[in-house]
């Protein structure tokens, strides 16, 4: 092998050892040592075929990719947008970085080209990963989108890749594919940031419409609230008449026999679980005291035992308040959901300030038979049945939206564990 064939080689296996770095970044479920060991070897095996193959290996290495996330995902559509994302990355770096130098009238060789592209794509990969895909839960607006335009320009790409190669054409058609793949993938760009302002939007109103529910739902636990105290006053009323008729005709016996059987024997007038809830006043900020309080008098109505631990007043979150409701709503959700279907249920919920951080600790019992998580972090997973509930998929979807906060979920003991970490700063 001369030195001009090993350098080609260096620079096919470059290229694809990038896409498939880029699509194991993108895609995070990639990451083990599977996907690494399988790259590895196509990689290799692609090298030495390119030569026969030739633009055919770009096919195959699309089809290889679409194996791949297949397998990890068990998901068509995310299989198809992650590879051809991959690969038009690197087809639009290289178009761009040969544009560039073409204007600037710089002269490269192919490695230097391969060296520049490379750098361009990893780039591109990181604000798609962190500012793009991160900030739009897949089954959004812009994911569709985004996966039809990135799938659509792959195929139009690799057609004229074709018709080059492999047909007749003249001069002008050899190179119009270049300038079309450049102002198509702008366009792409383009379409890809007016979807991002458009579900900002959507989100923003979407926000605005759960707080509300929230909202409404507090506002009905108070109104609850108010009548049962209505009630009570009613009959404490009750009580100190029949008492006072029995002071009155001076029947102590009576009052004795009254009070042991119509009073002491009912409990306490005021319910202990209730007062048990009282550390929520150290929960300062009222959006997040409503949803919290809403949702354990919820649990208590239930029958299911509430502990409570705020020892010390949180009154500001270094997160949207709105976006925290949301997590702690979800996690009270599940665990009262779970709780309602096991014997002797009992929720924890506790709220610590540490140095630099707020952590909420939301504790269940639940069943011995629970699923493992990587099954309830499903998307769509709940027990309630096929499209219903809010799984724990939406609750990291949330999470992965704050750079400052961290769930930690765990079963241990016969208890779901979930500890929300809110870092400051």
């Amino acid at each position: 092998m001369n030195i001009l064939q090993l350098s080609y080689s260096l620079l096919i296996s470059g290229q694809l050892m990038t896409m498939f770095v880029g699509l194991g970044y993108l895609n995070k479920k990639l990451r083990n040592k599977k996907y690494a060991l399988l790259s590895i070897l196509v990689i290799l095996l692609i090298s030495v075929l390119y030569q026969w193959i030739n633009v055919i290996a770009t096919g195959l290495v699309w089809l290889v990719m679409c194996t791949l996330v297949i397998y990890h995902e068990e998901m068509l559509q995310s299989a198809l947008f992650y590879a051809s994302l991959s690969i038009i990355l690197l087809i639009f770096s290289n178009y761009l970085i040969y544009v560039i130098l073409k204007s600037l009238s710089i002269m490269m060789n192919d490695l230097g080209m391969c060296f520049l592209s490379i750098i361009l794509y990893l780039c591109l990969a990181f604000y798609l990963r962190n500012y793009i895909l991160k900030k739009a839960p897949l089954e959004s607006m812009i994911y569709d989108i985004s996966k039809y335009t990135v799938i659509a320009t792959f195929l139009i790409y690799f057609i004229f890749l074709m018709i080059e190669r492999f047909s007749d054409v003249d001069c002008f058609m050899k190179g119009a594919h270049g300038i079309f793949m450049l102002a198509y993938s702008l366009f792409a760009v383009l379409i890809s940031f007016l979807a991002v302002y458009i579900k900002k939007a959507e989100y923003k109103s979407k926000e605005e419409k759960n707080r509300m529910e929230y909202l409404i739902e507090y506002s009905e636990q108070i109104e609850k609230s108010y009548m049962e105290i209505r009630k009570f006053k009613h009959d404490y009323k009750n009580i100190l008449v029949s008492m006072e008729n029995y002071i009155q005709s001076n029947d102590i016996d009576g009052m004795k026999h009254f009070f042991y059987s119509h009073i002491k024997e009912t409990g306490t007038l005021f319910d202990q679980e209730l007062l048990e809830m009282s550390p929520i006043r150290n929960l300062e900020v009222k959006e997040i005291k409503s949803i919290v309080l809403s949702k354990l008098y919820l649990a208590h109505e239930k029958g299911i035992e509430i502990d409570v631990n705020v020892p010390q007043k949180l009154d500001s979150f270094p997160v949207p308040s709105v976006m925290l409701v949301r997590m702690l709503g979800i996690i009270l959700d599940n665990a009262v959901e779970e709780s309602s279907i096991i014997d002797k249920p009992k929720i924890l919920f506790a709220g610590l300030r540490q140095e630099e951080a707020i952590t909420f600790i939301i504790a269940n019992k639940c069943r011995s038979d629970i699923p493992d998580l990587h099954v309830l972090k499903k998307k769509s997973y709940s027990s309630k049945g096929k499209e219903r509930g809010i799984g724990l998929s939406n609750l990291d979807e949330l999470v992965q939206l704050n750079k400052n906060v961290y769930l930690d979920t765990k079963i241990e003991e016969g208890q779901f564990i979930q500890i929300l970490t809110i870092w400051e700063g």
